[in-house]
């Protein structure tokens, strides 16, 4: 099969980079995890791909406000 390459669009001015790893609230519990890849919408809303780990690892999106803290 061949896949169309697609084009990453470069966005600037936003709080977390890719490799950060951040706490945020899902479903009335703290979550830690680590973003994996940065959207801009047609609002221009920043969201994060953000990888939770564990034994069985999972992604979610979370917009930017949604993110309590940069954890060092």
């Amino acid at each position: 099969m061949f896949f169309k390459k697609v084009k990453k669009r470069v966005i600037e001015n936003n709080k977390y980079n890719i490799g950060d790893t951040v706490s945020f609230r899902l479903k009335g519990d703290l979550k830690v995890g680590m973003i994996r890849e940065i959207y801009l919408d047609d609002n221009d809303i920043i969201s994060y791909d953000i990888n939770v780990g564990g034994e069985c690892p999972y992604i979610v999106i979370i917009k930017e406000e949604e993110i309590i803290r940069k954890i060092q």
